[in-house]
């Protein structure tokens, strides 16, 4: 899986599991799919109402997406369920861990906050999985994302100077 942001930022971590595979943004706040495309299209009608509400909210917490590719041929109502089914198996994952369902934010002083991006990609198996082994697979997850919490973000504006250093980039900070 390799989702492009707008601005060529590099995933703090990445994983596979039999249910989906997601990639982290540690620190970073990222627009999903729909609403960049939304966003970026300036003929779009609702192009302006995206923009305000994506930059009006609370960049805090963890924000997650969920996407289900076309390669898997699903009708709109499976493709939304299954949305659904990873939507609940993570939220009530970060539960369990005491943050909040919904922004992953601490629910007790004892918790370990969550912050930036993920985006989850489920797989053709997801749809034979029961809920109990997604459950287990956004647990796994959600542990690996704590884990690497402290992980050294990939400076990217270290690397832009490195390039333009070598003549590669002209004038990008």
């Amino acid at each position: 899986m390799d989702l492009r942001t707008s601005d060529g930022l590099i995933p703090t971590l990445r994983g596979t599991y039999a249910s989906f595979s997601y990639q982290f943004y540690k620190r970073k706040y990222l627009i999903g799919a729909t609403g960049r495309l939304i966003i970026t299209a300036a003929s779009h009608p609702r192009s302006i109402e995206v923009r305000r509400r994506w930059n009006a909210r609370p960049q805090e917490g963890v924000w997650w997406h969920v996407i289900t590719p076309n390669r898997l041929k699903l009708k709109p109502t499976v493709r939304h369920h299954n949305v659904r089914r990873l939507r609940d198996a993570f939220g009530e994952e970060l539960a369990a861990r005491n943050l909040n369902r919904t922004t992953g934010t601490p629910l007790t002083k004892d918790a370990v906050p969550l912050s930036g991006t993920v985006y989850f990609l489920i797989n053709p198996k997801f749809l034979t999985l029961s809920y109990a082994e997604i459950r287990r697979d956004c647990g796994t997850a959600i542990d690996s994302i704590v884990r690497n919490q402290d992980a050294q973000q990939p400076d990217n504006r270290r690397r832009s100077r490195v390039l333009q250093a070598l003549g590669v980039l002209e004038g990008h900070e």
